[in-house]
């Protein structure tokens, strides 16, 4: 969790009841517009490590911090709900590790690029994140999939698209991720100006298809359902957001709370016997 305790603030651990509260590291931003992130920290899948994204200077940051301030970026200043400060920090989101039992922090991703949205494969071996490698990442938010072995920092390339793809989720066993993403290459400098849908590819970036189509309207961060059977996420109808299920291997998608109001964010249960028809889903809806 974020929090406090005793006089540090950032990445901090506890039981479930909230005793025995551990501080592991500070935690920093940026005010770079970084659009549709993802999960910001993401547990190994033994619960002995956690793998976190923080921010550390760039190597504009000298020069633009000086007197004379010396610009050498296209997106040289945030906008205004991007930090309210005169200009780029040029800080650089990376992902780090830390060990919760001795409480060791170290860098898993260096460099000029951002690094966010990560999720821990079920085996351990990789994490997921996403990044923009265009040579000029400033004039294009063009992300992709990435994957980094936490054990030799090794990064693998997952998706290469003229299009944005954002949050990616392992499968329950490994083999596929689910993700956002849109359907066109980039329409402006800044955005891609169009709706993301929900998408499936193979591990290894092959079999890339999506499989919202179905459901044409914008659809927000899909999760596994527990057996890896299908996605779950929202979409917006009609002024009303529908929580659908949508099998991945094709099928009709089924809207699960649709009712006139708003699902706002949902947890899936991760135990399910053969007995239960399906998942705890525990949505927070606001009526309109």
């Amino acid at each position: 969790m974020v929090g406090q305790t005793r006089g540090k603030s950032g990445l901090i651990v506890s039981r479930p009841d909230g005793s025995q509260a551990k501080w592991l590291a500070a935690l920093q931003g940026t005010n770079h517009p970084l659009p549709i992130t993802g999960n910001r920290f993401s547990w190994s899948p033994d619960a002995k490590q956690i793998a976190f994204v923080s921010s550390t200077p760039g190597p504009e940051t000298e020069a633009a911090t000086g007197d004379p301030v010396v610009i050498t970026r296209y997106l040289y200043k945030p906008q205004f709900d991007e930090g309210m400060t005169r200009f780029n920090d040029n800080r650089r989101m990376h992902i780090f590790i830390a060990d919760v039992a001795s409480g060791a922090v170290r860098p898993l991703t260096t460099g000029d690029y951002y690094e966010h949205s990560i999720d821990w494969s079920p085996s351990g071996d990789e994490i997921l994140f996403v990044s923009n490698r265009d040579p000029d990442q400033d004039l294009f938010f063009n992300y992709d999939v990435f994957a980094v072995k936490p054990a030799t920092g090794e990064i693998r390339r997952i998706t290469a698209t003229e299009s944005a793809e954002y949050r990616p989720r392992w499968s329950p066993d490994g083999r596929r991720i689910l993700l956002q993403a849109t359907r066109r290459g980039l329409t402006d400098l800044e955005t891609t100006m169009e709706d993301t849908h929900v998408w499936v590819t193979d591990r290894d970036g092959a079999n890339c298809r999506e499989i919202g189509a179905a459901v044409d309207n914008r659809q927000s961060e899909p999760l596994w359902y527990p057996d890896g059977s299908a996605a779950l996420f929202t979409a917006h109808e009609r002024g009303n957001v529908v929580l659908y299920r949508l099998p991945v291997d094709g099928g009709a998608p089924e809207a699960i709370v649709k009712d006139r109001g708003t699902v706002g964010s949902f947890s899936v249960a991760g135990a399910m016997s053969s007995r239960t028809p399906g998942p705890v889903l525990r949505p927070f809806r606001s009526s309109i």
